[in-house]
């Protein structure tokens, strides 16, 4: 039942923070992070980042990131998609970069010092998302391209990652061959074409004709949570399969109807 309290706290104190964080013309998501930071372990230690906790926080991002794509325009995010990847590489170059030299300056091993920069060169997508949502400019060009630059950090993070793991040698054993991860990934996307082409229209429809009335927001969340499931147990991000099953909902008729819902 600590939980319970817990999460009744984090909500009232994020609430009020968001809240007075929009009075001072600032977005409520800065608030809600100096809400977390006020009753987290770093000042009054209120709540504690237990396992149940840490679960919900994974989920709340991954239904973000459904959101996201889900509002989402499909064709900004083809026409700004080049501009988007410049942004990506140059946000994953520089971190392990500047990260990696100073690391050695400080004195820790070349391999320390790389998956340190590794680390730095990950995004905080879901900050940027809220961010932009509270500004409208999601479907804007620079929303477009912000996103699509931080999907791509992500998934180039994931593959620089497991390139360096398998070289240096440190993974654990029994652990799956480098090749067969890059080619499940590979196929992941394959398969995201196929789900935004023909799986997410015809599962929508068919939760259409099931008798619950929020049978198509259940579908939807279905996809989510399965998309984001897949991607996390191949080695990608369990964000990357939640936004494109946004992605993929989105472009349906019924894209409205679970926006208004979720």
């Amino acid at each position: 039942m600590n939980f319970l309290g817990s999460l009744a706290l984090i909500l009232v104190t994020t609430l009020v923070m968001g809240h007075f964080s929009r009075k001072l013309g600032m977005p409520a998501v800065i608030g809600q992070l100096l809400a977390g930071i006020l009753i987290g372990p770093a000042l009054l230690n209120w709540v504690q980042l237990t396992h149940t906790m840490s679960e919900f926080s994974e989920i709340g991002v991954i239904i973000l990131m459904f959101i996201a794509g889900l509002e989402s325009d499909l064709n900004l995010l083809r026409k700004y998609f080049k501009p988007g990847v410049l942004v990506a590489v140059i946000g994953v170059i520089l971190p392990i970069a500047a990260v990696l030299g100073f690391g050695l300056l400080w004195g820790f091993s070349s391999t320390s010092s790389l998956f340190l920069g590794i680390t730095f060169a990950a995004t905080s997508v879901s900050i940027s998302v809220e961010v932009l949502k509270e500004l409208n400019a999601l479907d804007g060009k620079s929303g477009a391209t912000i996103l699509g630059a931080a999907v791509v950090d992500d998934i180039l993070t994931v593959l620089i990652l497991s390139v360096t793991v398998s070289v240096l040698g440190t993974s654990e054993k029994g652990g799956a061959p480098l090749w067969l991860t890059m080619v499940e990934q590979a196929l992941y996307f394959v398969a995201i074409y196929a789900v935004v082409k023909w799986a997410a229209p015809y599962l929508m429809r068919l939760a259409e004709k099931m008798y619950p009335s929020i049978a198509v927001t259940i579908m939807s969340l279905l996809l989510c949570l399965g998309m984001a499931y897949v991607a996390d147990l191949i080695g990608l991000s369990a964000v990357i399969g939640a936004f494109f099953a946004g992605v993929a909902v989105g472009q349906t008729q019924y894209r409205h109807e679970v926006d208004q819902k979720c």
